[in-house]
């Protein structure tokens, strides 16, 4: 009875950890996607309405990301410095979200590289630079939902397996 229940333990442990790496490509596709949207929302709002950065940075967001934007918008409005700004804001999101947690270097370069321009150029140029930004993004998000969708079933599947594997062997 006891080495039943181990093998319970031992099973549903190995099936907990495959189900918990694959939500973490989960968490880098939605927050991935979250900024994509946003940085369009923001797009559209300097272009159309007589908004300052900080202001439309304060109204663009969705709930996987608006966090992020509301502390870049706080510290855009203390700071005159767009990329310390945005810096700060990137490192307490990695810090405080799962998501941002999980972008890789190849996702921060082209945000960082799109912080750099954000402001301080003018409305045309700022136009392209959102445009290079979305294709980036949209290049990302791309190989990212394939990953998502081979490795997290992989990564289900070998816990599962796994941990069958691990309880057959203590029975």
């Amino acid at each position: 009875m006891l080495k039943a229940a181990a093998a319970l333990i031992v099973f549903g442990g190995c099936a907990a950890m495959g189900a918990w790496k694959a939500r973490k490509l989960g968490q880098r596709l939605d927050v991935l996607s979250a900024l994509l949207a946003s940085v369009l929302r923001l797009a559209t709002l300097l272009e159309y309405q007589n908004l300052t950065l900080a202001v439309a940075v304060r109204e663009i967001g969705q709930a996987t990301d608006r966090a992020f934007w509301e502390m870049f918008s706080q510290r855009l409005q203390t700071s005159h410095h767009t990329g310390a700004a945005w810096r700060w804001a990137m490192e307490k999101a990695r810090a405080d979200c799962a998501g941002f947690a999980a972008l890789q270097r190849e996702e921060t370069e082209a945000l960082e590289e799109f912080s750099r321009t954000l402001g301080s150029i003018d409305l045309e140029s700022q136009k392209k630079s959102i445009a290079r930004l979305q294709a980036r993004l949209e290049e990302i998000l791309h190989t990212v939902r394939e990953k998502n969708e081979k490795q997290g079933k992989l990564y289900r599947q070998i816990g599962v397996l796994s941990g069958l594997a691990l309880g057959l062997l203590l029975i």
